[in-house]
């Protein structure tokens, strides 16, 4: 046991998980902050925050047992990958450019944000007849 605990590699791995978890914590605020400011509503917000934990509960057991039975760094680098592309996918399906995709009655994000609520009510019957 004369070996030294904190080496470069170590130190560099911690480092990099904390910030990999923090950055995951963060999204999940942020996701569920945008899921606030459009729809308005705290319960929806609410459920999103508490969806967003079934993933961890569930998969903490199984990921133990995977943890132990395969190599750790494949593991560590592929979930990091999946992470990654996961948050790509998110900002790009979330991106002002792709609004018109996400508003299925065809008005404008601005419109709703200023709770024009008559208008966009308004412009949306017209839109649909």
């Amino acid at each position: 046991m004369t070996q030294k605990l904190f080496t470069k590699n170590f130190v560099l791995l911690i480092l990099g998980q904390l910030t990999s978890l923090f950055g995951n914590f963060i999204l999940k605020l942020a996701l569920s902050m945008y899921v606030l400011e459009v729809t308005g509503s705290a319960a929806i917000f609410a459920g999103i925050l508490s969806i967003a934990t079934i993933p961890t509960i569930v998969l903490s057991p199984l990921g133990g047992i995977l943890a132990d039975r395969a190599d750790r760094r494949n593991i560590m680098v592929a979930l990091d990958g999946l992470t990654g592309m996961s948050v790509l996918c998110a900002i790009l399906l979330l991106s002002e450019s792709n609004a018109h995709f996400r508003n299925r009655s065809g008005t404008s994000l601005e419109m709703q944000k200023r709770k024009d609520v008559s208008v966009v009510c308004n412009l949306s019957q017209g839109i649909k007849e």
